[in-house]
């Protein structure tokens, strides 16, 4: 791969090959880390910035996110993979300290007991009930528009109603069916009716959600716990689950992200025709054109202080945004290949930084203290020239992401992305080793994981904002927990051994 792009190498040749290298070694340390959390870390990173790079040099020189002021020297593309190329070594670094400071996950060996086939009608009724909850849920979320991607909510529940609901929408539910089939595995029951069940309300949280992501990152999760299974146990019937479910995931992400897709061009039809309008009311020279419904002219006040620069960098966005609405409705195929390459962040949000000529300590400061709020826009928005600033932030809640290498590297050094991106790494699976610990569930294990890993790649927006989130999921692993306790049998520990014995009243006392 790296000998097709060398001709096309608009950078230096030494900058080129210390990416190559740093990418490589991230990869070969991920097998080393023996962590969920760096499996899935290791193919958001590479697919956000070695890829999409790659790609973007030999194939595609289009991107559709944002790139501010980025403009394609050699010095700045030399920056780009030189920031790349130490976050590769500082993820590869923290993979490699994972097994010294006990945050390995995955053990290897054999499982102690197989998987079973037998199959009670508790567990269909017991499925059931949770998957018409879920039903329910789902729909009224649907109803109210309590919570939906990029939508502000249209119904405000009494605290902490909102919360609790769009909890149970993104987390909870996986907790709470994953918490039955750690029953149906202690009790030798078949894993197979929990399994579907959890990707069908997979699909149907995300189409609740209006998401495309949430069906993919979840699944994702209970693909990884059933190869861990597989993996331990390395019986045909592991394998068949695994297999099953691996079809059946690919199933429900097509027809969910036809079905958000479907919803969307209801949800988001005001956005539409704003957009399809941005490049006359919000673009405009004209002294007397006004913006449309929706519209926030902030064009003065973005993408630099060149006013004709800032017309132009938005004009260029948003062209290539309606080219991607057009592009979507095309196809589900085509939806699934723009969001697995083009649309997933990386690479853009180091072009921004790279490009960026106010980068200093203080603004990395002032971007990992900001907090997000309905109505504003966060200040990468501006420097990336995002033209979702131009949309009523009171309507909609759209943005593009920086990513850990572009937030890092706005501090003006690299060594802010080094041990930016260590520091990061090092929490993440310290997330998933604590999930390990409290849940003691592979399939809660592998959502906090990916959970994490997605966290990790998706950060530089409003990162205090993400608190809250983690602070959700912690009390839902202390719930976890202290569920595997009131119910010990489940976990197959007897409730002799976590209680004491009471004294015996002496014979005839």
């Amino acid at each position: 791969m790296l000998a097709l792009v060398w001709p096309h190498n608009p950078g230096s040749a030494a900058q080129l090959v210390f990416f190559a290298i740093g990418a490589l070694s991230m990869v070969l340390s991920a097998i080393v880390a023996r962590s969920y959390t760096a499996l899935c870390l290791t193919a958001f990173l590479w697919l956000g910035l070695w890829l999409k790079f790659i790609v973007h040099l030999f194939y595609l020189p289009a991107l559709i996110e944002p790139i501010g002021e980025f403009d394609g020297s050699v010095g700045q593309y030399d920056l780009v993979m030189l920031a790349s190329g130490i976050a590769f070594c500082a993820t590869a670094l923290a993979f490699l300290m994972a097994p010294m400071l006990r945050l390995s996950t995955i053990t290897l060996g054999l499982g102690a007991a197989n998987l079973s086939n037998r199959f009670v009608w508790s567990q269909f009724w017991t499925y059931l009930a949770l998957l018409g909850l879920c039903i329910g849920i789902a729909l009224l979320n649907i109803k109210l528009g309590i919570f939906q991607v990029g939508i502000a909510p249209l119904t405000i529940l009494p605290k902490p109603g909102n919360a609790l609901i769009s909890l149970f929408l993104t987390t909870g539910y996986f907790f709470v069916l994953s918490y039955f089939i750690l029953c149906d595995r202690v009790k030798g029951n078949s894993l197979v009716v929990g399994v579907i069940t959890l990707i069908f309300c997979a699909a149907l949280m995300s189409s609740s959600l209006l998401s495309r992501g949430v069906v993919v990152f979840h699944l994702m999760a209970v693909l990884l716990a059933l190869a861990g299974i597989a993996w331990q146990q390395r019986t045909g019937r592991a394998l068949l689950l695994l297999v099953g479910a691996l079809i059946l995931s690919g199933a429900a992400v097509f027809a969910t992200v036809r079905n958000v897709e479907d919803g969307r061009e209801v949800g988001y039809a005001p956005k539409s025709e704003v957009i399809a309008r941005l490049p006359i009311a919000g673009l405009s020279s004209a002294p007397n054109s006004t913006p449309s419904a929706g519209v926030v002219n902030n064009s003065d006040a973005v993408g630099g202080t060149n006013k004709a620069t800032a017309r132009t960098t938005f004009r260029t966005a948003v062209e290539a945004a309606i080219k991607l609405h057009a592009e979507e409705k095309s196809g589900t195929g085509k939806v699934i290949s723009e969001l697995a390459l083009r649309r997933w962040l990386g690479v853009e949000g180091a072009m921004v930084a790279a490009g960026n000529k106010s980068n200093s300590p203080a603004l990395l400061a002032s971007m990992l203290s900001e907090r997000s709020a309905i109505g504003q826009t966060s200040q990468y928005q501006h420097l990336a020239g995002s033209p979702y600033v131009l949309l009523n932030g009171k309507q909609f809640q759209f943005a593009t992401l920086p990513g850990p290498v572009g937030t890092f590297l706005f501090g003006g050094s690299v060594i802010y992305v080094f041990f930016g991106m260590l520091v990061l790494c090092l929490l993440a699976m310290a997330m998933e080793k604590l999930s390990q610990v409290l849940g003691q569930n592979v399939f809660v294990t592998c959502f906090v994981a990916v959970f994490a890993a997605n966290s990790v790649a998706q950060f530089g927006l409003t990162p205090l904002s993400q608190l809250p989130q983690i602070g959700y999921m912690l009390v839902l692993l202390l719930g976890f927990w202290g569920a595997r306790l009131i119910a010990p049998h489940v976990a197959g520990t007897p409730l002799r051994h976590l209680v004491p014995a009471l004294p015996r009243r002496a014979e005839g006392g």
